[in-house]
């Protein structure tokens, strides 16, 4: 079991650093578009099997569709890496909340959500850095994800803000882009 542990660890590292290598060079080969609603709801799905041993209750809020041009490899990064933190860091019992708040201009918000035990404002500057972790007990990973969250989110010009989770409880991520930043990532795709 040890053996197989360290192995899935380390084709995770593996993985996580082409993705931040791909992500840097800008190289999303996505070319046509992708619906962002879909990406949270996969995402969602792909980690109820680890957040069901802790009774992490998963939850989407926002419309049906959100269709954007291009670059869901980046988006699907985002989502995931911020899904997987919170449930992987979430308290048994908790829950975790992916909302997307789209305008009539183009753009959106996209705001992961969690009541977990959150992350010290002190802390909060240095979260994006390469190989940093949570500081709670048993905290694993590599310290790559929130890495990849800003690289993909500076591919599409998105601002990210770091603020409290729910009910005033853990963390709440929201990654925000204009339409005019979405349609200068299109053509780039």
């Amino acid at each position: 079991l040890g053996l197989s542990a360290g192995l899935d660890r380390a084709n995770r590292l593996v993985n996580q650093l082409l993705i931040l290598a791909r992500l840097e060079a800008q190289a999303d080969d996505a070319d046509g578009p992708v619906d962002v609603a879909n990406i949270a709801r996969d995402c969602l799905a792909a980690y109820s099997r680890e957040a069901k041993p802790k009774s992490i209750r998963l939850a989407y809020r926002g419309p049906d569709h959100v269709p954007v041009a291009g670059a869901g490899h980046a988006l699907e990064s985002i989502v995931g890496n911020l899904v997987g933190n919170a449930v992987r860091y979430g308290e048994p019992g908790g829950q975790v909340v992916v909302r997307i708040d789209p305008d009539d201009a183009g753009a959106f918000a996209l705001s992961v959500c969690d009541d977990g035990p959150g992350i010290p404002a002190e802390q909060r500057a240095r979260l994006f850095e390469r190989f940093r972790r949570g500081s709670q007990p048993g905290a694993t990973g590599s310290g790559l994800g929130l890495a990849i969250v800003a690289s993909a989110a500076r591919q599409f010009g998105a601002r990210i803000d770091v603020g409290e989770g729910i009910g005033g409880k853990g963390v709440c991520f929201t990654v925000s882009w204009s339409a005019r930043d979405l349609a200068r990532s299109a053509n780039r795709a």
